[in-house]
């Protein structure tokens, strides 16, 4: 629980960058109100945040900004816990 904790607060790599290799949709963050499909073409770039994900309330909770290995128990965060990235580029530090 400790180190999850502490890579949730200080991520190794805190803002990263993704390359769409092929058309593709994003579940969410397209039309007015953020909740539609997001399409993303071929050859842009992605950017996002593993620093503000990792403070994302609906995902970890009241006072996310507070180191609280305990909140780990129970918690599976899924995409919502970045902290070497994910999918088949993920960071080969991980292991």
């Amino acid at each position: 629980m400790f180190p999850h904790q502490a890579l949730r607060l200080h991520p190794v790599i805190p803002t990263n960058a993704r390359e769409a290799t092929r058309d593709t949709s994003l579940p969410h963050g397209g039309g007015p109100d953020g909740t539609s499909p997001l399409f993303v073409p071929k050859g842009v770039v992605v950017m996002y945040s593993v620093y503000a994900l990792h403070r994302d309330e609906r995902v970890f909770g009241a006072r996310p900004e507070a180191f609280v290995p305990e909140r780990w128990a129970g918690l599976r965060p899924g995409w919502g816990y970045l902290p070497f990235s994910g999918g088949p580029r993920i960071c080969m530090g991980r292991d």
